[in-house]
């Protein structure tokens, strides 16, 4: 007597999770020493990571994440992991394929994959299976202006290369950033009593902000934003390093008394060319002026301005619905 049984196949489990981008609104160089801090807010600009179980086979072992970009050409990493003894955590590495040139290298994903494997392991007891991650950005996390849209999907195609992308507020400053650093270091290094007194006097500034950020008051706020800039002009100034160029200096003094809902504005992170933040009114009116006076910039031709959509966000990590990216 025989009999036959039909077995059920699941779908491989999927878990999606987007975090906010952020910009570091007061603080920048002084977050390099620890005695001081900085002023973050988060923006409505997501990453979000979609991991998805994977069958093993000629191209994929038990022990390998695969972890693409889709968003970019050539973004697709393969890497293999084993537990490096007690204690140890995971140790990841980068198994050869589509990515075997050095530049390819991506220190970034696999850092982080490295530390979330290890935190992973000590809280399974079953093995780790194969998985692909997807790495996919909102719009506004970038600024590459030939994007298209992804088929089926609302994420942008960027059509570059990871390394050719212009990362919203590091474009072309991406690759003078850590040169910028190096020279502050110097500038501090050489005149330790000035920049100390300089960077102690800044922060005095910045937590001002940060108070005055709570009690939301206009009036004070513009006059905080009026004094840190004061003092990233006297660092611009003393250092040699363009933290707040004068062609940004311009914009934000004429956005700023120009437009009344803008209370004021900084060029954020570690300064340069690329980009600017303002803390404005949340309206439609104060919106519409942004947007007229900043394409009369244009027109003047002092400079080509584009108003990205992402604003502050104060909801942090999330679990998304998984189903929602489809294609990937």
């Amino acid at each position: 007597m025989a009999s036959s049984t039909s077995a059920s196949v699941s779908s491989p489990r999927a878990t999606a999770v987007s975090a906010p981008g952020k910009v570091l609104l007061a603080g920048g160089y002084l977050v390099l020493d620890r005695a001081y801090t900085g002023l973050v807010f988060g923006l409505s600009a997501r990453i979000h990571v979609l991991v998805q179980e994977i069958a093993t086979g000629a191209d994929i072992e038990l022990a390998d994440m695969v972890v693409q970009s889709p968003q970019f050409r050539d973004a697709s990493w393969t890497y293999g992991y084993r537990q490096a003894g007690e204690h140890g955590g995971v140790e990841v590495t980068q198994r050869q394929g589509k990515s075997t040139t050095p530049s390819s290298r991506n220190p970034f994903v696999e850092t982080a994959l490295a530390y979330a494997l290890t935190y992973i392991s000590t809280h399974l007891t079953s093995p780790i299976t194969a998985s692909k991650i997807t790495i996919l950005a909102d719009d506004d996390y970038y600024s590459n202006t030939s994007a298209t849209t992804l088929p089926s999907s609302p994420f942008t195609d960027f059509g570059v290369p990871l390394l050719s992308a212009h990362k919203t507020g590091l474009g072309s400053s991406a690759a003078l950033t850590v040169s910028m650093v190096k020279q502050v270091l110097e500038w501090r290094k050489q005149r330790p009593d000035d920049a100390k007194r300089l960077w102690d006097d800044l922060q005095g500034s910045n937590d001002v902000l940060a108070e005055r950020l709570t009690k939301g008051c206009a009036i004070e706020l513009a006059e905080a934003f009026i004094a840190i800039r004061a003092l990233i002009k006297d660092m611009t100034r003393e250092s040699g390093v363009p933290i707040e160029p004068q062609e940004q200096t311009e914009l934000l003094d004429a956005v700023t008394r120009a437009v009344r809902g803008v209370s004021g504005g900084v060029v954020p992170g570690a300064g340069g060319y690329d980009a600017v933040v303002l803390l404005v009114r949340d309206d439609e009116e104060t919106m519409g002026e942004l947007r007229r006076f900043l394409e009369g910039w244009r027109e003047k031709g002092k400079g080509n301005v584009k108003l990205l959509d992402a604003k502050g966000e104060l909801e942090g990590a999330r679990e998304e619905d998984a189903k929602s990216y489809g294609q990937f």
